[in-house]
């Protein structure tokens, strides 16, 4: 087992994950033993930590939560460690500790600073990236094949959809749904009774049933979203923004564009994007979109019931 760790990333279910197969790796841990954990409230403390001889005669576990910092590097750019706990002498001391404990830094998100450089020259770096949907998808056919449960591939991509691409929520689910199924097989119906969807998920149910011609789905979703305790302003920018989007990709994909880069989105939204706006005429969009604007408009300057336009404009 290495001795020096950085893990980083926006994947913090995956973050977690790696820092617990390396707490396992120990056995059993007594805080304060051989297991000591440092935060923004006591990291300042490592550095003395780690110059001060310890009695206890077993390896030890230490755990550095990286606080996040705003501060840049005036050379290249870079997203720098904190220099107010982090110097030379730091890296010295770690080095010469390594003997005697395993140190781990979980960064919050990723950067390349000095902290970076350190370990990727003397340790292991971890990046734990949020993952594209292909991956999730394996993920999710891998955990239910692991508690016995068969998942049709569809089903785990919409399980995916219907969570966010957030492999933390992903799990979370993925929990309730094997609480609940009676049999060997997790279902795109058990996904949609049991799961809860983010309002993203929402909206673009609520667009499919536009695009459709299923206005009772669509308001179906409108009330989903309202049950979640969205305020009904909000649900109106989250509309008029994806109709936007819609509106942006269309015209990208006439004018034969390439969307993710004019646009700057990621493959799965853009591909989801393209697969909506395919239902639309470009002058429905804009249609839609300068109704959406005028209900915006309207709501600000007058007392009309924000509900009830949206209802109306998914109903024409």
């Amino acid at each position: 087992m290495e001795n020096l760790y950085l893990i980083s990333g926006e994947d913090e279910f995956t973050k977690n994950e790696y820092l617990d197969s390396i707490k396992a790796k120990f056995g059993r841990l007594d805080k304060g033993v051989n297991f000591l954990t440092f935060d923004k409230d006591n990291i300042m403390l490592l550095d003395e930590e780690l110059s001060t001889y310890s009695f206890f005669t077993g390896k030890r576990l230490i755990v550095v939560k990286v606080p996040k910092n705003t501060r840049k590097n005036a050379e290249n750019d870079e997203e720098e460690t904190n220099v107010v706990w982090y110097d030379e002498e730091l890296e010295k001391h770690i080095l010469d500790s390594l003997d005697l404990n395993t140190i781990v830094f979980v960064e919050e998100g990723t950067s390349k600073g000095k902290l970076y450089k350190f370990v990727n020259s003397n340790g292991v770096i971890v990046l734990c990236d949020k993952q594209k949907p292909l991956q999730l998808q394996r993920w999710i056919t891998e955990k239910c094949k692991d508690n016995g449960v068969a998942i049709l591939s569809q089903d785990s991509v919409y399980l995916a959809q219907v969570c966010g691409n957030n492999k933390q929520r992903i799990n979370n689910e993925l929990e309730k749904l094997l609480l609940y199924i009676d049999n060997k097989a997790i279902t795109r119906q058990d996904i949609d009774l049991i799961c809860t969807k983010t309002p993203e998920t929402i909206i673009f149910n609520l667009t499919d049933g536009i695009g459709q011609k299923r206005p009772e789905y669509s308001l179906r979703m409108l009330d989903e979203l309202i049950e979640q305790k969205e305020p009904i302003q909000k649900i109106l920018v989250m509309i008029t923004r994806h109709f936007k989007s819609l509106l942006l990709v269309k015209l990208c994909m006439n004018n034969g564009e390439n969307v993710e880069k004019r646009l700057g989105l990621k493959q799965f939204p853009a591909m989801k994007y393209r697969e909506q706006s395919s239902n639309f005429s470009l002058d429905e969009l804009v249609n839609i979109f300068k109704k959406l604007a005028r209900l915006d408009i309207q709501s600000k300057t007058t007392s009309i019931d924000l509900k009830v336009g949206i209802q109306k404009i998914i109903m024409e």
